[in-house]
C-alpha cells in the first residue's frame, strides 16, 4: 500500500479543499443543496447515532461527492477523482474518522448545507475549509503517532 508522506497529505488536503469550495460557493451562489448531500447526511446521523463507524465513513465520502457532483462539472468531478483513490487511501490508513466523536462531522457537514441553503458563499468556503482543516489535523496527528484512535468509533471529513 502507497504510504504518504506528511507535505503529501498536505498537499492531498489542499487540493481537496480548492476543488470542494468552489463546488459549495457555486452552490450556496444558487441556494441548491442537491439530493446526493441530503441523503447522505442523513445516513451519516443515522451511522453517528448508531455508532456504525463503516456506515459514517461511506456516507461521509456520499456528502463530499455530492457536494462536487452538485457543480455540475465533469471536468471538476474527473479531476476530483484523480485524487479520491488517495483520499480514500488517507482515511482509512490513518483511522483518523475514530478520532473524533461522530457527532462533531455530522455537525460540520451541517453548518456547510446551512450556509449553501442561506445563499452565503463565504460561510460555506468558511464552514468547509475549517472541516477539512479539521479532518487533516487528525489525520496527521494520527500519521506522526501522538494520538490512539478514539475508543467512540467517530468520523471525520
Amino acid at each position: 500500500m502507497p504510504e504518504l508522506d506528511e507535505d503529501e497529505i498536505k498537499d492531498l488536503f489542499f487540493s481537496r479543499t480548492t476543488f470542494e469550495s468552489t463546488a459549495v460557493a457555486h452552490l450556496a451562489g444558487q441556494r441548491h443543496l442537491p439530493a446526493e448531500v441530503k441523503r447522505a447526511q442523513s445516513s451519516m446521523r443515522s451511522a453517528a447515532e448508531q455508532r456504525d463507524f463503516a456506515e459514517q465513513v461511506q456516507a461521509d465520502i456520499a456528502f463530499h461527492w455530492g457536494l462536487v457532483n452538485g457543480f455540475q462539472s465533469e471536468r471538476l468531478q474527473r479531476m476530483y477523482e484523480m485524487i479520491s483513490g488517495e483520499i480514500h487511501l488517507t482515511m482509512g490508513k490513518f483511522s483518523a474518522h475514530r478520532s473524533t466523536t461522530p457527532t462533531n462531522v455530522v455537525a460540520e457537514h451541517d453548518t456547510i448545507m446551512a450556509a449553501i441553503q442561506d445563499g452565503d458563499e463565504v460561510t460555506a468556503r468558511q464552514a468547509l475549509a475549517d472541516h477539512l482543516s479539521h479532518a487533516r489535523d487528525r489525520v496527521l496527528t494520527q500519521r506522526r503517532g501522538e494520538m490512539p484512535t478514539a475508543p467512540d468509533g467517530g468520523a471525520a471529513g
